[in-house]
């Protein structure tokens, strides 16, 4: 099972909209600063790298979930998760879902995570908003390794996840 999450909100857009304008604005200014125009000019490239950034990673880049088919004879059942960046295809994440332990929305992980004394070594966002309306955190837990990865889709993706995760996990 395959799923491309959809853009949601212009977040992204407006974040760097506003950061190439106050770069724009910066590097203005240094021009009417005869005394120090270096400063205002460091703020203003530092805002159009973080532009640059945000652009490519909130309005360029897409993300390809993929669910692999459980098999009685293998037994795999692990989510995949692919970046794509024009024709380019990477894999970021594959991950067992047999150490899933929960599938929560995101905005409640911290209280799931603080309440089993849980602590990530690893945090990972594959959302393609900035700030995602919905978005679910995937905990898993290989012993003492415990990793969240952020995911945003829609209810029939995470039910699918849902119904692979161990009996034992937490599921909403």
């Amino acid at each position: 099972m395959q799923y491309y999450p959809h853009r949601e909100n212009k977040h992204g857009l407006i974040a760097v909209l506003m950061l190439f304008v106050l770069s724009l604005l910066c590097f203005l200014l240094s021009s009417a600063l005869p005394r120090y125009p270096a400063l205002p000019q460091l703020i203003g490239l530092g805002c159009a790298v973080a532009a640059l950034l945000l652009s490519e990673r909130f309005l360029m880049t897409n993300y390809l979930y993929v669910l692999t088919p459980t098999d009685l004879l293998h037994r795999t059942n692990c989510l995949t998760v692919i970046r794509v960046l024009g024709r380019k295809r990477r894999t970021v994440a594959k991950l067992s879902l047999t150490h899933a332990v929960a599938l929560l929305p995101a905005d409640r992980a911290g209280a799931y995570l603080k309440e089993h004394d849980l602590h990530p070594r690893e945090r990972l966002s594959v959302c393609v908003d900035l700030f995602p309306a919905v978005s679910y955190a995937l905990v898993l837990q290989d012993r003492e390794d415990v990793r969240v990865l952020i995911l945003q889709c829609d209810r029939y993706f995470r039910d699918e996840i849902a119904s692979r995760i161990c009996p034992t996990g937490d599921a909403v």
